[in-house]
């Protein structure tokens, strides 16, 4: 089982010192057992936006 977590996520890497305000809060948890299905369903989440919050995280 794969699983992904989304919840505050930045364009910033988690060892930043300075880190970006996150552009979105928490998605949910994705998870198959496809090793490659969480990542694309994120990338999809991310770039399905109506709103274009979470611009800059692409």
């Amino acid at each position: 089982m794969y699983v992904n977590v989304m919840s505050r996520l930045s364009i910033d890497f988690d060892c930043d010192g300075d880190p970006a305000e996150p552009d979105k809060h928490n998605i949910g948890v994705l998870a198959s057992t496809d090793c490659v299905a969480p990542d694309q369903s994120c990338i999809d989440h991310i770039c399905e936006e109506k709103d274009g919050n979470g611009v800059s995280l692409y």
